[in-house]
């Protein structure tokens, strides 16, 4: 029974040996790839001309494809989207006022919309913040109860 288990014993370490020292030749063994300490990668195969052809008519064939798709696309606009931590609070577009002016009998366009925007952004984030803030303290009341 003991020499049973010295024989086990024995079988395993040498088995543990021979696969760390096979490990250890292996990280250093020139064929491998991709490791830490190891070149990069890569593949080099020879190019002909038959190739060369078959690759630029896919090539293009994709971007002919591509184009075509990007075509039907046209009613889709980058603000659709688009995604903003800050709610966007619905509200009646801004309009530029008209003053008369004096001199000439002429109107002036006063830029206000482009600093009520702008306006408008800060105003709705800092009630996203409040809401915030709301949300956790009802969570926080919540637990204490």
């Amino acid at each position: 029974m003991l020499a049973r288990g010295y024989f086990f014993g024995a079988t395993t370490i040498c088995l543990l040996w021979a696969l760390s020292s096979n490990l250890c030749h292996a990280q250093t063994a020139p064929a491998l790839c991709g490791g830490t300490s190891q070149p990069r990668c890569e593949v080099n195969a020879p190019v002909d001309e038959a190739t060369k052809a078959v690759d630029n008519t896919a090539r293009a064939t994709i971007e002919q494809k591509t184009q075509t798709v990007k075509g039907t696309l046209t009613w889709l606009s980058v603000s659709n989207f688009t995604w903003s931590f800050i709610p966007d609070i619905p509200t009646a577009p801004c309009q530029n006022p008209l003053i008369a002016s004096p001199i000439g009998g002429t109107s002036v366009e006063m830029d206000i919309c482009s600093s009520f925007y702008v306006f408008q952004t800060f105003i709705n984030g800092v009630l996203a913040v409040f809401c915030l803030y709301g949300c956790v303290g009802l969570v926080q009341r919540a637990l204490e109860a």
